[in-house]
């Protein structure tokens, strides 16, 4: 029963490591991927532009060759562009068109696209030469080790301003002069008589004058200023007798009575 016991835990075993080497196949087997970002050179001009549709961004791209394959610029070499934005556009056929169009570099090795949209964010650019990682791949590549040339870039798609419809003028109408009315010349006025005041006769000699009887003054009459009346202050109110006091009377009474009986 023991050699048994031993037989089917060495076959658990071995079936777990099984499932194991089985499930992290994949993971072994992916090669290390080396980017040759310096094979490719990208610029764009302007790298933001309206997206209005109509407003385009040049990508040019430059292509070289490695060092193994002689170096130096890689002229008539098909170049991959993509965007997850807006539409390429191929600058010498605007028939090749899309998110994703092939060129191929002229004799300097130069290769141009376009960008444009309508619709507002940032456009990732990827730009790809298969046929020099296929080369680089024959040459250097082997089970662990895959070369990719490829670079990028991004232009921004911004809001298109709103234009407004410029206004017509609104006519001004002409203001007619207006007549000034001619002033009538009003009848002259006729001034008012001034009434003559009697003039006071002087009296005669030996009258002698009345001397007026001079008024009598007021004399202000002082209201008589109110006295404060001082307001009794309450008087203290007697306190109950306290405990300590019954206690001392009731002793008081106790005391007496013994003193009396003794006497008696």
């Amino acid at each position: 029963m023991r050699g048994k016991g031993t037989v089917r835990g060495r076959i658990t075993a071995i079936a777990v490591i099984a499932i194991a080497l089985f499930a992290f196949s994949d993971v072994l087997a992916q090669p290390n991927i080396v980017e040759c970002r310096d094979l490719i050179k990208v610029s764009v001009n302007p790298a933001s532009i309206p997206a209005d549709g109509d407003s385009t961004s040049r990508i040019e791209i430059a292509v070289f060759s490695p060092e193994m394959l002689g170096g130096g610029p890689a002229a008539h070499t098909e170049v991959e562009v993509s965007t997850d934005l807006g539409t390429l556009r191929d600058a010498e056929n605007e028939s090749n068109s899309g998110s994703k169009i092939t060129l191929f570099t002229n004799d300097t090795a130069i290769a141009v696209a376009l960008l444009s949209g309508d619709e507002p964010g940032k456009a990732n650019i990827t730009v790809r030469a298969p046929s020099i990682e296929k080369a680089m791949n024959l040459e250097l590549g082997n089970e662990t080790t895959v070369y990719i040339v490829k670079n990028s870039t991004t232009v921004t798609l911004l809001e298109p301003e709103v234009t407004l419809s410029p206004t017509p003028p609104i006519p001004t109408p002409s203001l007619a002069p207006t007549p000034t009315p001619s002033l009538v010349p009003s009848p002259s006025l006729t001034p008012l008589s001034t009434p003559s005041l009697p003039t006071p006769t002087p009296p005669l000699p030996g009258t002698p004058y009345e001397t007026p009887t001079p008024s009598a003054e007021l004399t202000p009459t002082i209201s008589p200023s109110l006295t404060p009346t001082a307001t009794p202050s309450p008087s203290p109110t007697q306190k109950p007798f306290g405990f300590k006091a019954v206690f001392t009377i009731i002793s008081l009474f106790v005391v007496a009575y013994i003193v009396l009986r003794r006497g008696v």
